[in-house]
């Protein structure tokens, strides 16, 4: 049971890490970004575009690009400007994009795009955004739950581990490593 617990957490750090652009990829990415977005942007500081224009622009630009550290990046920007312009409708929907355009994106990911406006208190002005960053921030604690509970499994074999484990892992959306456990 250890080794194939092990195997497929193996297996799934392998898939994480080709998928999630690395930071070599994004800092390729940022120059070739910041260069398209140059005139939105000077637009923008010059007062005659608004935050939700710089970000509309910028989901134009995540649309036109196949490289995935390019999406992100501009994805990203895109949700600071929109949750700055207040629309947070189109906010939620573009970290929806990322999630389906990024594969594995990482919950850190959402909860660091979103970060600022919970300190701000913005987030309360939209359930639909607070819903996703509290679904984040549950999805990285059941990461952690999970690490504790497989070190806790090494040494003792219970069924209220198990039980949490499991738990955890559907949180996570890992639904068929969760129904493999919840089986055992």
């Amino acid at each position: 049971m250890k080794k194939s617990v092990c195997f497929l957490m193996a297996v799934f750090a392998a898939l994480v890490a080709s998928a999630m652009p690395t930071k070599q990829e994004l800092s390729k990415a940022r120059a070739v970004v910041q260069e398209l977005m140059a005139p939105v942007m000077t637009d923008y500081r010059a007062k005659t575009k608004t935050a939700v224009e710089v970000a509309d622009a910028s989901v134009g630009f995540a649309k036109m690009t196949k490289d995935e550290a390019a999406q992100l990046m501009f994805l990203r920007g895109a949700v600071n400007y929109y949750v700055i312009g207040e629309d947070y409708k189109k906010a939620s929907d573009t970290i929806e994009e990322l999630k389906k355009n990024i594969k594995d994106l990482p919950p850190s990911e959402i909860v660091a795009l979103l970060k600022r406006a919970h300190r701000q208190g913005t987030l309360q002005k939209s359930p639909r955004l607070e819903s996703v960053f509290q679904l984040a921030q549950a999805q990285m604690q059941a990461e952690d739950d999970i690490k504790k509970i497989r070190e806790s499994l090494q040494t003792v074999s219970s069924a209220v581990l198990y039980r949490q484990y499991a738990e955890a892992l559907a949180v996570c959306g890992r639904w068929n490593a969760a129904l493999s456990e919840f089986g055992k």
